[in-house]
């Protein structure tokens, strides 16, 4: 069970490169628990020392496009089988403070999310507060788990 660590480890220990491992979204009322992007999904989180952070991940069953160009509809379901965001992260406690100045989804850019963070030998987790779901309306959270890269 991955243990909250104290700010200043926090701050020296997400430092690195970390390979994402899982992305699961909980209904918060139901409990119901659903692997968005697939059981392996693929993607990196990267956190520097000068306190920037770029995370991309897409789903393990994402389809090839047929062509060089990706048609319309192509394009819908890539965006819907990715997300990608970066800026600048401070740790408080136990905590991560993003400050999103790129993202897939034009309306993150300008805001600031704060995340629990947890670490445990070469895992990371990071949980957000409860939200509303954009697919279903439902409060939720998402937990994303990473294994260190390097």
């Amino acid at each position: 069970m991955a243990q909250p660590v104290a700010a200043e480890d926090l701050a020296s220990s997400i430092v690195g490169t970390w390979k994402l491992t899982s992305f699961a979204r909980t209904e918060v009322a139901t409990g119901k628990t659903a692997a968005t992007f697939g059981e392996h999904p693929l993607g990196y989180a990267y956190y520097t020392k000068g306190g920037r952070f770029l995370i991309f991940a897409v789903s393990e069953d994402r389809k090839k496009n047929e062509k060089a160009e990706p048609s319309d509809a192509e394009r819908v379901e890539l965006f819907k089988s990715m997300f990608a965001w970066g800026g600048n992260y401070k740790t408080e406690g136990n905590k991560v403070v993003y400050n999103v100045d790129i993202a897939w989804v034009q309306s993150w850019i300008g805001t600031t999310r704060t995340y629990q963070v947890e670490t445990a030998g070469n895992k990371l987790t990071v949980t957000t507060p409860t939200f509303k779901s954009t697919v279903n309306g439902q409060d939720i959270v998402v937990v994303t788990t990473y294994e260190r890269a390097e």
